[in-house]
């Protein structure tokens, strides 16, 4: 044990005096003076470890060094096994400090360390009996996470992938503090497979079995003797090694098909390694193809509903042929993702046509736009590709038809397309069948010529469900070519309108591209009767009515912001109709309203059209009072009691009015737009003008309850020709939607007297569009 410095300084004192005592009591004649003996440094620790303690791995150590007969001018340092080295093979350093970083069992995150340091003097001696401290270092786990990479529940995958992950170490800072990780270790594990011979091959893949055994592989490997369940003998799997990794992304290439099992965990600046890895965060399942897909690339356009389905690899499946009109300025955007395999998007090119016109690869090349002058009338084709880091690339071929349309050309006589989208179900003996129905709009009847053959202008019929017939849908709407043709569209949609099944619903909402909303686009005029119609024209949920869903109580405006899926979806309604919320009919009680509409009420501004009162022709002027329960009596074709046996009394009207139809707020801006942005026709009066307004029965059994919860929405509307807020408010005719007359019950239920005004001054209104010659 080393006595205190004073001790030692007054001992050597009392040496040397005695010594000088000695030599003059015993020599007669001066000696020179003995050379006294050079004394070592000594050294001392001023702050480390208490010893034996546990601490943190990242230990700063002082210390401090002395010499009586001399000077300190450099200290020596070892940890651990250096420790017993020669004091000369020691770190040196002139400094009075250091920071060390100790290293700990990686499984019990704890380990013993020795630390020893000794001063040396001007005189090369050192301090042989150096200051030491023992204690134990300790750090807290680090966790990682994969960012990026094939999926866990076992996507198929191509042979060349990529994984990224992030990883922190709770204590790794400078100052304790948290720092990020860079040293990782993983597993890629071939499920039925072994690396050495002599081991045995990983068995079939169970989750829970997979996330335990990698749980428990703390040390470089697997278990060499894991009890697997239904497998009478334990496995050696300890042939499977975990790697080592710097950095934050690893690629794999060429990986041999097959079923895997990928499991990434952090190794922290002390050793210690991640504990309890976490299925998907920290542990992949997925199987390897022989064939690398490429990113997936999906192309989104102007005049399109939604995006159309993805292209994965070099070979693009046959697509269908999107039909345009031209005249329209259509642009598109894409993107593509590689992260289904870890991968990354280096850029993109397109090319019109010509695929010897590709441009170079560019991040930034994510949409084009083409001018009518650059869609000349017949079939072309737009490639879009997109390239990985990897070198993998997507291609989307998508074929496009510019059609001519003929009803733009000058001197083109006015002609129909009568659009049959019918095939009536009523559970209360109402509904006609569909020849019925049809004959009433295109023939001469009992009470004088139908709606449609009053017109007296050409026409053509299109019947949904008989077009359908073979192809596999319940109904087919009429194609691009087909609407070319026309001026004016008639098309009339049954009770199924308020569901995903009507041909007016996959030619509006239900497709790609809207065939109908191009054609309106393009400068034809429609006149539209359907039942629930803001359902039927919307996207496949249900978008835009009062009483649920998003828009409930706010509207489609309030609701849905630019640019979201449900702001695509409510176009139609939004940018064709004008309305912003719908309050339905759908309610099954008569104390809620149902079964309630009996007329349409003209407005001021439908007066001046010459428009009269729309009734619902139920046979008599009460509105559903009376029934010919035996079969005598004017005939009609709402019939207001439920079918089957004659009610017992009176209050039992079930059905005092149409059901199912809805009544319209209209948008306060239209298509939740401000007003200059749009061009329109008449600047005199609003885009979207009210025609009619519902009314019902009252409500309840006896029909003596409050007015309908609709009374007074709208239920028919003249949209003059605008823009899509594309003109900066300038009204360009050549470049506008034609006119459209929209209502939303249906007219064959009407008196014929009142359904044939309508169409006829519907059809002398949209027949007078400045987009038609």
């Amino acid at each position: 044990m080393k006595r205190p410095l004073h001790v030692r300084r007054a001992g050597s004192a009392l040496i040397g005096l005695g010594i000088l005592v000695l030599i003059a009591s015993c020599s007669k004649a001066p000696t020179p003076p003995a050379r006294p003996q050079e004394l070592a440094p000594q050294t001392e620790l001023t702050y480390a470890p208490v010893e034996y303690d546990t601490t943190a791995f990242r230990v700063h150590f002082y210390w401090n060094g002395y010499d009586d007969d001399g000077e300190v001018v450099r200290f020596h340092f070892a940890v651990d096994n250096d420790t017993l080295l020669p004091i000369n093979q020691w770190r040196s350093t002139v400094a009075k400090d250091t920071t060390l970083l100790f290293q700990v069992d990686p499984v019990q995150e704890l380990k013993i360390h020795v630390f020893k340091v000794s001063a040396e003097d001007n005189a090369g001696k050192w301090d042989l009996t150096p200051a030491s401290r023992a204690f134990s270092a300790k750090t807290l786990p680090p966790n990682s996470r994969i960012l990026r990479g094939p999926a866990a529940l076992n996507p198929l995958i191509g042979p060349n992938f990529t994984y990224e992950w992030e990883g922190i170490d709770p204590d790794g800072g400078e100052t304790g503090g948290r720092a990020p990780v860079d040293s990782f270790q993983y597993l890629l594990i071939r499920i039925g497979t072994h690396v050495q011979a002599g081991f045995d091959d990983t068995p079939q893949f169970d989750q829970n079995e997979y996330v335990a055994m990698i749980r428990a592989s703390v040390g470089d490997a697997l278990p060499s003797a894991w009890a697997w369940p239904r497998r009478s003998n334990v496995l050696n799997l300890s042939d499977w090694k975990w790697q080592g990794i710097r950095g934050l992304k690893n690629r794999f290439r060429n990986v041999t098909p097959g079923e895997y099992v990928y499991a990434m965990r952090a190794v922290d600046i002390a050793g210690a390694t991640e504990k309890d890895l976490i299925f998907i965060r920290n542990i992949r399942h997925f199987t390897v193809t022989n064939r690398n897909s490429g990113p997936i690339l999906t192309t989104c356009s102007s005049i399109l509903n939604r995006c159309l389905s993805p292209a994965i690899g070099p070979e693009d499946y046959a697509r269908k042929q999107l039909q345009i009109f031209q005249g329209e300025t259509v642009s598109f955007s894409w993107s593509a993702s590689a992260e289904a395999y870890g991968g990354e998007i280096v850029g993109y090119t397109f090319a019109l046509d010509d695929t010897t016109k590709f441009q170079g690869l560019d991040f930034r090349l994510t949409g084009a736009t083409f001018q009518p002058s650059q869609l000349d009338p017949g079939p072309h084709f737009l490639y879009v590709r997109a390239v990985d880091d990897g070198g993998l690339a997507t291609n989307q071929r998508i074929p496009l038809l510019i059609v001519h349309p003929d009803f733009k050309t000058p001197g083109y006589a006015p002609r129909i397309l009568f659009v049959d989208d019918s095939d009536f179900n009523l559970g209360n003996g109402s509904a006609p069948n569909d020849q019925v129905e049809t004959d009433w709009w295109t023939l001469a009847n009992a009470n004088g010529e139908g709606p449609l053959f009053n017109l007296h202008i050409p026409y053509s019929e299109w019947d949904t469900t008989a077009k359908a017939f073979g192809t596999g849908d319940r109904r087919t709407q009429p194609d691009v070519t087909e609407l070319a043709k026309y001026t004016t569209v008639i098309w009339v949609a049954d009770q199924a309108s308020g569901s995903v099944e009507t041909g007016l619903f996959r030619s509006v909402a239900g497709g790609d591209y809207s065939e109908l909303q191009g054609y309106l686009r393009a400068g034809g005029t429609m006149i539209l009767t359907a039942w629930s119609m803001a359902q039927s024209t919307s996207g496949t949920i249900n978008l835009t009515y009062r009483t649920s869903g998003l828009a409930a109580l706010v509207g489609m405006c309030a609701a849905y912001p630019p640019g979201t899926r449900a702001f695509n979806e409510t176009i139609f309604p939004r940018m064709f109709m004008g309305i912003d919320n719908s309050y339905p009919s759908d309610a099954g009680r008569r104390d809620n309203g149902a079964f309630d509409f009996t007329r349409g009420i003209p407005t001021p501004a439908a007066v001046a059209f010459g428009f009269d009162t729309a009734r619902v022709d139920t046979g008599n002027a009460a509105i559903g009072q009376q029934y010919p329960g035996n079969g005598t009596g004017p005939t009609y074709k709402w019939n207001t009691q439920p079918y089957g046996p004659l009610p017992s009394t009176p209050d039992q009207q079930l059905f005092p009015g149409l059901a199912g139809i809805e009544g319209w707020y209209m948008a306060h801006n239209f298509g939740c737009q401000a007003i200059q942005f749009f061009g329109y026709e008449n600047h005199n009066a609003p885009i979207a003008q009210v025609i009619y307004t519902y009314h019902g029965a009252l409500t309840g059994a006896a029909q003596n309850g409050p007015p309908s919860p609709r009374e007074g929405l709208a239920v028919g509307t003249f949209v003059q020709s605008h823009d899509l807020a594309t003109s900066g408010g300038h009204y360009v005719p050549t470049a506008a939607i034609g006119r459209i007359a929209l209502f939303t019950f249906p007219l064959y239920y009407l008196k014929d007297a009142d359904a044939i005004d309508i169409v006829g001054k519907s059809y002398t209104w949209v027949s007078a569009s400045p987009t038609l010659p």
